[in-house]
């Protein structure tokens, strides 16, 4: 799942929440080069792209997707569950979507939450400044609608390295809707049972 997915499978906690975002600007081996709360963020980043990634319904939807978008069908899948867990939020999360993401954000970009005691870690300035654009530019808060799920299809298809027709994602999302949800449903009962503790 994309960012919103991560955010969710962190329970509540901010600071996890803060490292699992964290997860796409960390290669290799993880111990011992990070804070504890930080490593367990990046630890749960982690499982949740290998959840998905191995999950036989999704693996399926992936080969089902692949010849309208070659190459990028399981990033497809991964912005297309965010656009329908933002969607479908208040089936998810007690609290109201815009308030879930304010929230979070007001302690993501707060400088104070950035310093870890016996540790000389940082985050990567990249991330923080992307922090920056994901929220002044509404990314997450936009996921619900159709036009946010194309500027975020749009925005990745141009930062991949090859050609690709992910800018095509929300045509393909409107081919197979019923297809993509249905597996979606599927796939967030598991991941519920998998990575929430209530």
């Amino acid at each position: 799942m994309n960012f919103l997915g991560h955010l969710y499978f962190s329970e509540n906690d901010y600071p996890i929440m803060l490292a699992n975002l964290y997860g796409d600007f960390v290669k290799g081996r993880l111990e011992n080069r990070f804070p504890p709360v930080v490593y367990k963020g990046l630890v749960l980043h982690r499982k949740i792209d290998d959840f998905i990634d191995s999950h036989s319904i999704v693996k399926d939807l992936s080969r089902s997707l692949y010849n309208d978008l070659p190459k990028v069908s399981s990033i497809a899948i991964d912005l297309y569950f965010d656009h329908l867990l933002a969607l479908h939020w208040s089936k998810f999360h007690k609290k109201n979507f815009f308030t879930y993401v304010d929230d979070f954000f007001r302690f993501a970009l707060n400088e104070n939450n950035y310093s870890f005691e016996g540790h000389t870690f940082e985050y990567d300035q990249r991330f923080l400044f992307l922090l920056h654009r994901i929220y002044s530019g509404r990314w997450i808060h936009n996921y619900d609608k159709r036009e946010g799920l194309n500027f975020a299809c749009n925005g990745i298809s141009q930062r991949l390295s090859f050609h690709n027709s992910l800018n095509l994602g929300v045509d393909v999302f409107l081919k197979h809707e019923k297809y993509i949800t249905s597996v979606f449903w599927l796939y967030m009962k598991d991941a519920q049972n998998e990575f929430l503790s209530n």
